[in-house]
């Protein structure tokens, strides 16, 4: 079955995009975590329904990154309205909320800590302008004979 159910006005209930078990109310369907337009009961049917799907996810992938900033965890949109925070980390992913930060932090984990290291390490070892100290020692850097440039303090 490939049929695919969404929330509407008539049915609130969600059904497995693969095989149609409904979650009656309960939360206990997963969505697809790249365009998060349809849910599945288990990674199962989740694999059983990509050839079906990934046509769609993945139009649906670009077209959600082009117009608008999206919530890692949950996909809510700002629509523009920029109510969703950066990762304080990175600032690759947003969220709309602390709850949304937490779920998604197992998946963003190590991206995150990569991209803080290499912010940390290009803002360590950056060239400093004439009225700033040295990173490491924060002792005043010496001046070149020329004027022109700094000498490495550390």
């Amino acid at each position: 079955m490939s049929t695919i159910t969404t929330k509407d006005a008539t049915n609130s209930k969600h059904q497995c995009a693969e095989c149609g078990d409904s979650d009656n109310g309960c939360g206990s369907l997963k969505a697809c975590t790249a365009c998060n337009l349809v849910k599945y009961c288990n990674r199962t049917c989740q694999v059983a329904h990509w050839p079906a799907h990934k046509k769609a996810c993945k139009k649906a992938c670009k077209k959600r990154l082009a117009k608008h900033h999206y919530c890692a965890a949950c996909g809510d949109s700002d629509d523009g309205g920029g109510s969703l925070k950066a990762c304080t980390g990175c600032n690759l992913v947003e969220y709309c909320n602390r709850t949304c930060q937490a779920a998604h932090w197992p998946a963003h984990k190590k991206a995150c800590k990569e991209r803080a290291a290499k912010l940390f390490d290009e803002k360590l070892f950056k060239q400093p302008s004439p009225d700033e100290d040295c990173p490491i020692c924060y002792l005043r850097l010496p001046i070149e004979e020329d004027q022109k440039g700094y000498q490495p303090c550390c």
